[in-house]
């Protein structure tokens, strides 16, 4: 299971209440990364899918966690 790592956050825990889920595997995280102006970055819509919650909670607990 080198492939995979969990992705833990405060997004997690408090959009994903549910345990049965399995971690996010290191295919679909390399799968959304774009370069943008020279640097490898993640769209918050792809973030959102990760996790499975809205754009909307991606960006607040941005705000909150810069």
């Amino acid at each position: 299971m080198k492939n995979e790592i969990a992705i833990h956050s405060e997004i997690d825990l408090q959009a994903n209440q549910n345990q049965d889920q399995l971690p996010v595997l290191y295919s679909q995280v390399e799968k959304k990364i774009v370069i943008v102006r020279q640097m490898p970055v993640i769209l918050d819509a792809d973030v959102a899918a990760l996790y499975g919650v809205e754009t909307k909670r991606v960006n607040e607990a941005i705000k909150k966690q810069p």
